[in-house]
């Protein structure tokens, strides 16, 4: 059987095909995802894994991405022997996989797949994010967190909840003639020390590990 009647078999699965899935219908990348690589049961799965395993959204996100890959592998003649999550890890260049098992997991998928494509169907945390809060109607605001991963997802969930709230307020005032003017973007919040006085928006503070006024 040959590749385009593999795809044909399989509805179409993007990397086999070497096209991007027209689905219309879809209203975001989770959706159009699950539907492409026929992921069936993925939002009850999503929901049972945050809501009773307790998993957090960077996990759901390899989680469906170590789906996308098991799909892909599944259709191809040759697949290497090798659990689908090390071969995501290897084509997205994860570290965690020697170098040169990274280059020959890449070149025994290049000749079967299109990396381009398959790589471009796996999903952030991001996008896990919004679909449990804008279409399961799942709130992602936990108080609380153990992992540095877990820390950073409830502070990027408590500023979008600000400035959501804001933008909303914004919005209801202009609406009621309280305030000129048209749309407005509420941008990152920024947070200052106390000992120094330095401010850094959320990520800036993240990436730097905290203030280093105190070292």
């Amino acid at each position: 059987m040959d590749r385009d009647e593999l795809a044909d078999t399989h509805g179409q699965i993007p990397p086999v095909s070497g096209t991007k899935p027209d689905i219309p219908d879809a209203c975001c990348k989770l959706a159009r995802v699950t539907e492409a690589y026929q992921l069936q049961g993925i939002d009850d799965e999503l929901r049972r894994r945050y809501e009773d395993g307790d998993a957090t959204l960077h996990e759901l996100a390899d989680y469906i991405n170590d789906r996308i890959t098991a799909v892909a592998l599944g259709v191809i003649d040759n697949p290497p022997e090798t659990e689908p999550g090390t071969v995501r890890a290897a084509l997205q260049g994860e570290e965690t996989i020697p170098a040169t098992r990274r280059d020959d997991l890449r070149a025994t998928v290049a000749g079967q797949l299109d990396i381009e494509l398959l790589t471009g169907s796996y999903v952030s945390h991001e996008t896990v994010r919004r679909h449990l809060n804008e279409h399961l109607d799942v709130s992602t605001s936990r108080g609380g967190f153990d992992t540095f991963d877990e820390f950073k997802d409830a502070l990027e969930a408590y500023q979008r909840q600000y400035e959501n709230g804001v933008e909303s307020a914004l919005e209801r005032a202009g609406t009621k003639g309280l305030i000129d003017g048209g749309e407005f973007r509420v941008f990152s919040t920024r947070i200052q020390c106390d000992h120094c006085s330095e401010t850094f928006r959320i990520k800036e503070l993240l990436d730097a590990g905290g203030c280093n006024c105190q070292e």
